[in-house]
């Protein structure tokens, strides 16, 4: 099942396109019906892995099949690290609607992030999120600072909705990935 209605895309990625480079949001697969280990890992992989753009650190779109702009490039580091980089995988993402899966989700902005550490919820979008996935990293999400509560940990592989344990609807503020993807 085609994504339904609009999302806005901002993604933070590890590597990606210079500023001012472009592409069109893809449509990635509903992820509402429950699928067994190994097709779930692969759909929430497929999903996080279409938001990124070659040598960018944050890009937006308006929402799903919308162009998808670079508005910060990611930081140079030397040639031969850029050329030797893995393209990136997002984390996580989280949505400024829910519950997840539902066509509601997708009427909304779509954040997601790629890289590992502490990271702060864009201030437009701050205090707004309502459901969330994560890929090959593990975490936590935090309502205010990093390493301050409320706070609560998410697994690898996941899906879920605000609140997730003491970190209430519309409340997300920042976030701790454990690794890079």
């Amino acid at each position: 099942m085609p994504l339904v209605g609009a999302a806005a895309l901002v993604t933070a990625v590890l590597w990606g396109s210079p500023a001012g480079a472009t592409q069109f949001a893809p449509t990635a697969p509903s992820l509402t019906a429950p699928a067994p280990g190994l097709a779930l890992k692969a759909a929430i992989t497929q999903e996080l892995t279409s938001m990124s753009l070659p040598g960018c650190a944050l890009t937006y779109a308006e929402h799903a099949g919308a162009q998808v702009t670079c508005l910060k490039a990611a930081p140079r580091t030397s040639t031969a690290a850029q050329q030797a980089a893995p393209a990136a995988t997002a984390g996580i993402c989280y949505y400024q609607n829910g519950p997840y899966g539902s066509a509601a989700m997708y009427n909304g902005w779509r954040a997601c992030v790629t890289g590992q550490g502490d990271g702060y919820v864009p201030p437009s979008l701050n205090d707004q999120a309502s459901a969330w996935v994560s890929g090959c990293t593990d975490g936590v999400w935090f309502s205010n600072q990093p390493w301050t509560d409320p706070a609560w940990n998410f697994p690898s592989y996941s899906t879920g909705n605000f609140p997730w344990g003491a970190v209430g609807n519309d409340t997300l503020s920042s976030f701790h990935l454990n690794r890079a993807c």
